[in-house]
């Protein structure tokens, strides 16, 4: 993961299910908060609305107080509730109408009032559609949702090449050398507050997707060359297996299944022998000197690695490449 990694903004898919994600940027995400939370208030101001219409018709068209007789009294208080009552209004109203009826007394031309469930519905309605949106607003901000994937994407990934050597690129590989260096120092870091520790609180340990890459570790093993190249006996060497380690889960290359692939580091050290195999020459800075290893050609070189005394002085860090 590069440091300067961005988050990707858009549709994706991730393949740890197949789910398909969409990541805003911080202020797209609160604009869309803001304008779902807006969106759930009004339809709580306008679905009374409809509520009241709706009760209002059913209402109406009863025939509970139709066939045992008209109560003008509740009919109009009723009615005029739910054409004007907002829904903690109608809460409020209702239950001093049902306590008026209780109390007043029948009249000759009306043995029934038209009948409590009227009252009660009217009263359930109202509670819901007035403690029910506020809720639904506030838990809008669950579309966020609580998963922590996303796309990491970076515009400047690739290969730094030097085709030409001038005053300009010498700065540019200074700097890429101290950038190095600067990466050589957060990895050890890494390294010392990071392997090992098995729930670390750090949120250096939460950089990658997998906190460490586990490796077995093998000795006395058989000398990777052939002869008596290698330094310390039959069983020299000291071996380093991975084993096989997937590129979604492991290295977190969001890709399809049929786009992933297996990797496995198997590296086998073992000290050599340097008499016959090394020389000593000098550099072509002031006091520089040179070690040239010779245990087989590389490309036209017969060296196969060198190494100056001002590498000790100005490191540049390690470097991790393949072969």
């Amino acid at each position: 993961m590069s440091s300067n990694a961005q988050v990707y903004a858009g549709k994706w898919t991730n393949w740890d299910d197949g789910t398909i994600k969409i990541t805003l940027s911080v202020f797209s995400g609160k604009i869309l908060l803001v304008a779902i939370a807006l969106f759930i208030t009004i339809c709580g101001m306008q679905s009374w609305a409809v509520c009241r219409l709706l009760l209002h018709q059913m209402y109406s068209r009863g025939e509970s107080w139709q066939t045992y007789g008209p109560d003008e009294l509740d009919d109009e208080d009723i009615h005029f509730v739910l054409r004007n009552y907002t829904a903690f209004g109608t809460l409020l109203k209702v239950p001093k109408l049902a306590l008026q009826r209780l109390r007043s007394p029948k009249r000759p031309d009306s043995p029934r009032r038209p009948p409590v469930f009227w009252m009660v519905l009217i009263l359930l309605i109202a509670l819901i559609n007035l403690a029910g949106w506020p809720v639904a607003a506030l838990f809008s901000a669950l579309v966020a949702g609580t998963d922590s994937h996303v796309l990491i994407t970076s515009p400047d990934c690739g290969i730094y090449l030097v085709t030409e050597f001038d005053d300009e690129t010498l700065r540019e590989a200074v700097g890429f050398t101290s950038i190095w260096r600067n990466k050589t120092a957060i990895a050890d870091q890494y390294v010392q507050q990071c392997y090992g520790a098995a729930l670390s609180s750090n949120s250096l340990c939460h950089s990658f997707v997998q906190q460490e890459l586990k490796w077995v570790a093998t000795t006395n093993v058989s000398c990777p060359f052939g002869g008596d190249i290698c330094l310390g006996g039959e069983l020299p060497a000291f071996e380093m297996d991975t084993g096989l380690l997937s590129s979604h889960e492991m290295f977190g290359l969001n890709t399809a299944p049929e786009e992933r692939v297996m990797y496995r580091r198997k590296t086998t050290c073992s000290p050599l022998v340097t008499a016959g195999y090394s020389e000593l020459i000098p550099g072509v800075l002031p006091g520089e000197e040179i070690a040239l290893y010779k245990y087989g050609g590389v490309g036209s070189e017969d060296t196969t690695f060198l190494l100056s005394i001002y590498s000790q002085k100005t490191p540049a860090g390690y470097y991790l490449g393949y072969t």
